[in-house]
């Protein structure tokens, strides 16, 4: 069994933090730069212009990518006990099947990374969705578990890589201070996805029906990919003499990228406690199983609003690192506390405040690393990839292997050791961002 102190060890001090990259150049110290403070000179900061001209059609293809497989997974959920009785699998199994998709995410989100600041970000994440559309085929022929489960992996895998390499593709058609806005907006497909998978499968008159729709919007994603997507950000030729080993040495030594990932494990982590475990809690309260997933609706709704949100506030406010940490503690709290909240409005507004804290910390945090002055749209995508490599395992490792075994079937342990957690990438982001304040006065 995975030791829950173990993992926090690992996170504060087997953390990369040299002295070095936090206390020497400005260059080292100047995450979230605002606007005015951006190098104009800097050419491998700028965004392309031609790519520019072609903002709206990236996002909307990459708003199409992002959709397409997150749809899939989420189709599922409405219509669990279809699925159980028409494959002969127990609830575990089930589990074990919506899972599935997370998987890919956690072997190839740094391969794609590293593939697509190799070859470019077109034909990696286009071939992405060619495993996802071969996966909802193959689940429309489905007929056993084992090749239901297959077929929800390889559907995952176009998500795996789009978390990856999404910023990246952004940095290249929008100026550097606005990619966490626009990573915002892209962001939202995915909740809009989740919603109307989770809202709208019940109503399609079969389970082939239900496949057959994911086979269409996956084969659509694909073919638009790649007509219309554009290579934004140019392939250096420098890293073509640099090796694999070598690029994850250089990428892991940023801050950046640590603090990104690090804080993305936890809120991830919350995102999926609530959404997996409330309605649970709330029925143990004596609530309806409908009004129980009307309060979790208003989690997601959050989540929505706060993708939308947050990105905007920064643009106007450009207090980046306070807002980062305002939007954890109230995903801390908001995990922690919400399940004994008097039902009414009180327990409406702390679910969507916490929807609102995971919702407005996703962009900030996934843009982090680009942000930051430490990387550049060329070489992104690995620092991509580990982030979006912590941020999936802590969904799958926390909630599931390491709390819930701790909590058993106490579910507000559950909820206030999961909010808990949250001081971890608190203090570390407080610490940090306090470090690189001092040493910019200095």
């Amino acid at each position: 069994m995975i030791i829950l102190t173990n993992i926090c060890e690992t996170a504060i001090i087997g953390m990369p933090f040299p002295r070095k990259a936090i206390l020497c150049t400005q260059r080292d110290v100047t995450l979230f730069p605002p606007t005015e403070m951006t190098n104009k000179n800097d050419k491998n900061l700028e965004p392309n212009p031609a790519a520019s001209n072609l903002k709206w059609t990236v996002m909307a293809v990459l708003m199409l990518a992002y959709f397409a497989g997150n749809y899939m997974q989420y189709q599922l959920s409405p219509i669990s006990q279809e699925i159980m009785e028409s494959y002969s699998i127990t609830s575990a199994m089930f589990s074990k099947v919506f899972s599935a998709p997370m998987i890919p995410a956690v072997l190839f989100s740094l391969v794609s990374g590293i593939l697509t600041d190799r070859i470019g970000a077109k034909p990696v994440i286009g071939v992405s969705l060619i495993i996802t559309a071969a996966g909802s085929i193959l689940r429309f022929f489905s007929t056993t578990y084992s090749v239901l489960f297959l077929s929800m992996a390889l559907i995952g895998v176009s998500a795996a890589v789009m978390n990856a390499n999404g910023v990246k593709v952004l940095s290249g058609s929008v100026p550097k201070e606005k990619i966490g806005f626009f990573t915002g907006i892209v962001l939202t497909s995915s909740t809009i996805a989740m919603t109307l998978g989770t809202g709208t499968t019940s109503l399609f008159p079969s389970l082939r029906s239900v496949y057959l729709i994911a086979v269409v919007l996956g084969i659509a994603a694909a073919v638009l990919w790649f007509i219309f997507a554009k290579n934004t950000v140019p392939v250096p030729k420098s890293l073509s003499g640099t090796s694999v080993p070598a690029s994850l040495k250089e990428a892991a030594r940023h801050p950046s990228v640590w603090l990104a990932g690090i804080s993305l494990f936890f809120v991830m982590a919350c995102l999926i406690g609530i959404s997996s475990f409330m309605p649970l809690a709330l029925a143990d309260r004596g609530m309806d199983t409908v009004t129980a997933g009307s309060y979790t609706a208003v989690f997601t709704a959050g989540n929505l609003v706060g993708s939308f949100v947050s990105p905007a506030i920064d643009q106007i406010w450009r207090h980046t690192k306070a807002q980062t940490l305002i939007l954890l503690l109230t995903v801390g709290l908001g995990t922690a506390f919400a399940w004994c909240i008097p039902s009414g409005f009180f327990l409406f507004l702390v679910l969507l405040l916490a929807g609102i804290g995971v919702g407005g910390n996703m962009p900030l945090l996934m843009s982090m690393p680009l942000r930051s002055g430490e990387f550049t749209p060329e070489n992104a995508g690995i620092a991509g990839g580990i982030t979006s490599t912590l941020q999936l395992l802590g969904a799958i490792l926390l909630p599931s292997y390491i709390i819930a075994p701790i909590a058993g079937d106490d579910l507000p342990l559950f909820f206030i050791i999961t909010g808990s957690l949250i001081a971890i990438p608190f203090v570390i982001d407080l610490i940090a961002f306090f470090r690189i304040s001092q040493a910019k006065k200095q």
